[in-house]
This record gives C-alpha cells, sequence and structure tokens, in this order.
C-alpha cells in the first residue's frame, strides 16, 4: 500500500512539472512573438521601459557571418576533453581531446537540417557540416540566439536551411542595452524551463 502510494505521489509530481515546462514554453513562444516586431512593423507589440527606436530591417545574410568548420570536425567518442555538438534535440555526440573552437561565447550553432540551435558556454567542436557556427558582428550574442529562435524558417524535411534563413528579413534594435535586456529576459525564462526538465 505504501509503495504504491509512493508510487502515485511521484507520478503526480512528475506531471505537475510537464505541465509547467508545458506553460513556460507557451509563454516564452507568445513573448518571442510580442517582443519583436510583427511582419510589415518596426517596433515591438511589447518592450522594456525607456527604449522607444524604430527597429531596423536587415536579412540574416548581411548580419550572420559562418565560421569554417573543417578544423572543429572531431569523430565523438567516450572520452577527452571537449565537447562534441551534433544537430538535434540532444546537442552532444560526446567527446574528444582534438583542438576546439576556444572562444565559445562568441558563437551560435545552427542544425542546418534540423533547425536545432545551440548555444555553446565552454570550448567545442561538431561532429559535420551540418552544424553551421553562426557569429553576428556587432550583435549581443544571447539576443542573436533568441533572434534566431523568432525567426528561424519552418522546417522543409532534411534540407540545408540556412539557404533559407539567409534571405529572411529580421529587425533588430540599435541599442546594445534593448539588445542584452532581451537576452537575459529569455535566458531566465530557459533557466526555469531547464529546471522543470530535471525536476
Amino acid at each position: 500500500m505504501k509503495v504504491s502510494t509512493c508510487i502515485r505521489v511521484f507520478e503526480h509530481l512528475i506531471t505537475l512539472h510537464q505541465r509547467k515546462e508545458e506553460e513556460l514554453q507557451k509563454l516564452k513562444k507568445g513573448l518571442l512573438q510580442k517582443m519583436f516586431p510583427k511582419d510589415g512593423e518596426s517596433v515591438p507589440e511589447v518592450r522594456f521601459p525607456n527604449f522607444t527606436d524604430s527597429w531596423e530591417q536587415r536579412e540574416f545574410e548581411d548580419i550572420v557571418k559562418v565560421k569554417g568548420f573543417k578544423n572543429f570536425v572531431a569523430e565523438p567518442g567516450s572520452f577527452g576533453k571537449f565537447p562534441v555538438i551534433q544537430q538535434g534535440d540532444n546537442p552532444l555526440a560526446g567527446w574528444s581531446d582534438n583542438e576546439p573552437i576556444a572562444d565559445a561565447n562568441k558563437y551560435v550553432l545552427f542544425g542546418d537540417h534540423t533547425l536545432s540551435l545551440y548555444k555553446p558556454n565552454s570550448p567545442f567542436l561538431v561532429t559535420s557540416d551540418g552544424i553551421k557556427i553562426f557569429f553576428a558582428n556587432g550583435l549581443d550574442r544571447d539576443f542573436f540566439y533568441y533572434l534566431l529562435q523568432r525567426y528561424k524558417p519552418n522546417s522543409e524535411g532534411y534540407k540545408r536551411h540556412y539557404s533559407i534563413l539567409k534571405k529572411t528579413s529580421c529587425y533588430l534594435p540599435k541599442n546594445l542595452l534593448e539588445q542584452k535586456q532581451i537576452g537575459v529576459f529569455f535566458d531566465a525564462i530557459d533557466l526555469v524551463i531547464t529546471l522543470h526538465q530535471r525536476k
């Protein structure tokens, strides 16, 4: 009797955390629509105080720089100092001792086939050219990550989606402080989502 009661309690707690995570994912999706301008508009619907300037329209090919990958492709193994990143829902493919990309906090990784996004925080390697290594000159890295989430194209199956993304128009705040605040805000939401996933 006690064992079955304990199991029911755990199942209830798991359900509660799953629901909370789903609610947060919906909240984040809605805020990504409201805190970035809608198509044809230059001002977002929801904004932090003290920012009033219009955002500027750009194409991704004008702001995204792609780092060469050839020197940083590694065969993932069970051991090594550095993570080897793949595209998809589970970014960690394994480990390697090859020379990594050291300045990780400059980059966002884009799964060209899967549309996955990953923001590395430590030196890393990649599994293949299917991982595009993006950096954006003049933009806050965290803001850039959520900008990609907001404007990434719809999936067209096993296709090179960067060719679609680079022709996509987006809107950017000129003020770096506004970019930073948006990045910090969405980072906080992602942290709470991760905590519920782990719980």
